[in-house]
């Protein structure tokens, strides 16, 4: 498949602020080149959380809350065959937040390994002609709690500011948003949709993550992500090629639970949408670069939601 980005469940970043962005999980199978051998890459998700929402409604960000979330993604990978790959992520994460605290306001930042996932992928039907190509596959993995979850004991002590009921005073930026684990073993269960026909693209993938109870009795909700694009190549050859395409993604989760008991500002069901520039050139290099925008972002209680986001992506194969 051209490329998936699966939603993984411990990957610490800010579940209740997107869970997308923080359990983001780049899989490097692009359909064109996915020859036999060892594959490894880096992967970067940068998002911008700036916009202050309470049950889907904007509110005044009086305390100038953010939350900027960079997840830098190392993966490697061996393709036994066209059809069957596996690929091991190793995902550095740095978080830089500002939010209002009982005793004023509180500016950091939280940074380093999040939780490793291992990912397979079985292409099960393709389809070549002169001028076609078709292709459907299956991914499935788990995800091992390597990231630090001690963020996780704010949730046990109760959210920063949200005892108060003006939203000046009130966090959206919580412990769940800035743990770099979950302490939990997660699974990964996706399928993903490839078609070409002359110059014409079009892709599609559906992503559900499999979340268990991690530290401090903190289960992150289980999570259904999903993008599409449609798209053309400006320059298509046997040496390189250069494609560009309308991509569509979201997610919905449900509410996270902390101790038995549901925390309410962990939901959300929001779809994005920008450009995508893909590029390739022989049969070894393979690189990505996308923009999105919020279309449409409804989430349970108080949280920062993001205004923009940036991916950008570069295989090599061996």
């Amino acid at each position: 498949m051209r490329k998936l980005f699966l939603a993984c469940a411990a990957l610490a970043l800010a579940r209740g602020a997107w869970a997308c962005d923080i359990c983001a999980v780049y899989t490097a199978m692009e359909a064109k080149e996915a020859r036999p051998g060892i594959f490894a890459g880096v992967f970067e998700q940068y998002t911008d959380f700036g916009t202050l929402q309470s049950e889907g409604d904007e509110v005044e960000n009086e305390a100038d809350q953010y939350l900027h979330s960079s997840i830098t993604q190392a993966y490697v990978g061996y393709q036994w065959t066209r059809r069957v790959g596996v690929q091991l992520n190793l995902p550095y994460i740095d978080r830089r937040f500002r939010r209002p605290e009982h005793d004023g306001i509180e500016t950091g930042s939280v940074s380093g390994l999040g939780d490793v996932s291992v990912i397979a992928h079985a292409r099960l039907y393709e389809m070549l002609t002169e001028t076609s190509f078709v292709t459907w596959g299956v991914t499935a993995g788990v995800e091992l709690p390597t990231g630090d979850s001690d963020r996780l004991g704010e949730e046990a002590e109760g959210d920063h500011g949200d005892d108060h009921e003006d939203h000046e005073s009130a966090s959206g930026v919580h412990g769940h948003d800035l743990a770099l684990g979950s302490g939990s073993v997660d699974g990964i269960l996706g399928t993903s949709f490839g078609w070409r026909h002359q110059r014409w693209l079009a892709a599609a993938s559906v992503n559900h993550t499999l979340r268990t109870e991690g530290d401090f009795e903190y289960r992150y909700a289980d999570e259904v992500t999903w993008d599409a694009e449609a798209g053309y190549y400006a320059l298509l050859g046997h040496e390189q090629s250069l494609s560009v395409a309308v991509r569509f993604s979201g997610e919905k989760k449900g509410e996270d639970t902390a101790g038995g008991e549901k925390a309410d500002d962990t939901a959300i069901d929001a779809v994005y949408v920008g450009p995508e520039l893909a590029y390739s050139r022989g049969p070894k290099l393979y690189a990505d670069l996308a923009i999105e925008w919020p279309l449409r972002q409804e989430n349970s209680g108080l949280q920062v939601v993001p205004d923009s986001r940036v991916r950008a992506g570069v295989t090599w194969r061996f």
